[in-house]
This record gives structure tokens, sequence and C-alpha cells, in this order.
């Protein structure tokens, strides 16, 4: 198939293609030299210039801030609070121990994981983070409020106090 095509056709096709691919480069890159440089040969050459557009004006004039009222105020806004803002009234030294159970209850909802192997991750947790009894408790307070919309089944704290 390509011995059919003489080399004279193909240099051919090849330069066309390179004028095309750089006529191409220069409109897209230098569009406003090559309209500077038209505008020049039209000068020099009698011909009338091309005419400049008017100035933009605008039609409707300056916003004011007075003329339109407020669609609502600043109070009718709602966030969200921010990720562990719920936290806040547990003790600081159970942050971080709060951080991996929140990781945890996650990865049980996602996964759908039954009581048993929910409550043995659960215990792998208590035995290497959870130095204090204060530590211990602030996790039941909050597997207790945040389980119950997560988990497939029903956490109790018996279920927490018998774990370990």
């Amino acid at each position: 198939m390509l011995s059919d095509i003489p080399w004279s056709q193909f240099f051919l096709v090849a330069a066309a293609a390179l004028l095309l691919y750089y006529l191409a480069i220069a409109l897209l890159f230098y569009r406003q030299n090559i309209k500077r440089l038209l505008t020049r040969t039209y000068l020099r050459t009698g011909l009338p210039a091309p005419r400049q557009s008017p100035p933009q004006a605008s039609m409707m004039g300056a916003a004011s801030a007075e003329a339109v009222p407020p669609l609502f105020t600043a109070g009718d806004l709602q966030v969200a609070p921010a990720a562990g803002a719920g936290q806040q009234d547990y003790p600081p030294e159970a942050a971080a121990i709060l951080e991996e159970v929140a990781s945890l209850l996650e990865s049980a909802a996602e996964e759908r994981m039954d009581k048993a192997e929910f409550l043995s991750l659960l215990r792998l947790l208590d035995e290497r983070h959870m130095p204090t009894e204060a530590g211990s408790q602030a996790v039941q307070r909050f597997l207790l409020e945040q389980g119950a919309g997560k988990l497939s089944f029903p956490l109790t704290a018996a279920d927490l106090t018998e774990r370990g």
C-alpha cells in the first residue's frame, strides 16, 4: 500500500501538513502581532484601515447596593458543622482515638460488618490506644451517639462494657 505512493507526493503532503500546522500555531498564538502587521500594510498601500470598534459602555449602569433588597440575611444561612466538631465535648486526650474509632465506624458501615467482627476490631483498638478510663468512656459515648445511624446492628452500652 505504501509502495504505491511516490516520494514526491509524500513530501508534498508532508509540506502541506506542516504549513497548515504552523499557520494554525501562528494564528492562535500570534494573532495580535499579525493583526498589527496587517494594519500597517493597509496603511502603506493606501487601503483604508479597518475601523476601530467603539469603546464598550455599560448599558445598565453601576449596581447600587441600596437599590436591591437582600434575598436573605446572614442569619438565614445554615452551615454544616466542621469535621470533628461534634467531638469538642470529649476529653482532649481522647481526640486521636476518636478519629480511629470514627474511621472504624465508617469502615464497618461500608463493609456492613456484623456485631462480633466490629467488637473484635474495637477490642484491638482498646488494647493498643486507650490507656485511661476517660478515653474508654469517651469512646463508648461516641459509639452510642454515632453508631446508631451508621451500623447495621444495634449497639448497646452492655456490648461496649463487656468487650474488654
